[in-house]
């Protein structure tokens, strides 16, 4: 085990690809029992950032056109001054260029990924994503190294520990898509479903986060205006507090997954981009039964299957007592007790 350790986080965020590689990185970070450390490529000013307990590094002062050796170069030169430095990784444009290039300094470097779409040269590969296709596990013998310690699977799910349902005396449903998202295609549908639910129950509150790089939001903010039942959340860096309230939830097939099984949340998860790709076998052990393309929001017959899942709501909550992978909110616990011991 390596004494007097250090931690650098190189990651990737931004309005385009969101905020998910800060967030689970950040719950590692403050776990861990030695120095942490960002790096990441430009000062984008985002405020949130002055809220966290970790110094950054910016690698780059302007635009600029990724190169995995310059920017391994950029990144040695940060970890050079500190003693014992272990990288940690979670950006999608980090291959083996990258890699072999530190593994011949011999420094210790951990991957964490849910795409496998590349080779990793690593001493530790976190992948928490449920997957039990023959093709996932040839992928991971193929494309991790062999004497690499694979830490796999929903038990090693990064939930943040003040996830906790509420009650509420109203019916809370939430509308999330993530922080890229583009709402002109939606924004009619979800104003038709607000108006029809309304008349069905006046109890029921929408709540609609929208992120920083989502783009054709106007219509719904107009929309909102005077209606105290139709809640946009704007531009927030953490959303535990209106998931743990949430009675129903519809969204993009994201770590959302495991906080709703978590949460044991009834929902209905869409398909919003190549990256999440997820079979419905696999969620169904998580406890979820809805997985659609986020064409399926705009259908006609939508708002029919909307009802039904209100009517039904009860009998579908039901349905996370037969889950095969519990969620618990350990997983993060579980990691950085194997990165402490490194």
């Amino acid at each position: 085990m390596l004494k007097n350790k250090n931690f650098f986080f190189r990651i990737n965020f931004d309005e385009k690809i969101g905020f998910g590689h800060l967030a689970r990185s950040l719950k590692i970070a403050d776990k861990l029992n030695y120095p942490s450390y960002f790096i990441v490529d430009i000062n984008r000013n985002y405020s949130f950032t002055n809220k966290i307990n970790h110094s950054f590094n910016y690698l780059y002062n302007s635009k600029f056109t990724f190169n995995e050796i310059e920017d391994a170069k950029r990144v040695y030169n940060i970890i050079k001054k500190k003693t014992n430095p272990i990288l940690f990784i979670d950006d999608y444009r980090i291959g083996n260029k990258w890699l072999n290039f530190f593994k011949k300094k011999k420094i210790k470097i951990i991957i964490l990924d849910d795409l496998l779409d590349r080779k990793f040269n690593c001493d530790i590969y976190i992948n928490y994503k449920l997957d039990t296709s023959e093709e996932h596990k040839n992928k991971l013998d193929y494309l991790i190294n062999k004497n690499a310690r694979k830490i796999l699977g929903p038990k090693f799910s990064i939930i943040d520990k003040s996830l906790k349902k509420k009650k509420s005396r109203d019916l809370n449903i939430m509308f999330n898509f993530g922080n890229s998202f583009n709402y002109e295609s939606i924004t009619d549908q979800i104003k038709k479903l607000y108006i029809n639910t309304k008349k069905i129950n006046k109890k029921i509150n929408f709540i609609i986060p929208i992120g920083y790089g989502a783009t054709n939001y106007k219509k719904l903010l107009t929309f909102s205006r005077g209606k105290k039942q139709f809640n946009i959340i704007l531009k927030k860096f953490g959303i535990v507090q209106y998931l743990n309230k949430t009675d129903l939830f519809f969204g993009s097939a994201s770590n959302a997954i495991y906080e709703m099984s978590f949460l044991k949340t009834p929902s209905v998860f869409f398909v919003c981009n190549k990256n999440q790709k997820y079979n419905i076998f696999d969620i169904e052990k998580l406890g979820h039964y809805f997985l659609l393309d986020i064409k399926d929001l705009t259908s006609k017959n939508f708002l029919i299957f909307f009802k039904g899942c209100l009517k039904n709501l009860s009998k579908i909550q039901k349905l996370y007592k037969k889950n095969i992978n519990k969620i618990d909110n350990k997983g993060t616990d579980r990691i950085v007790k194997i990165l402490n011991r490194i």
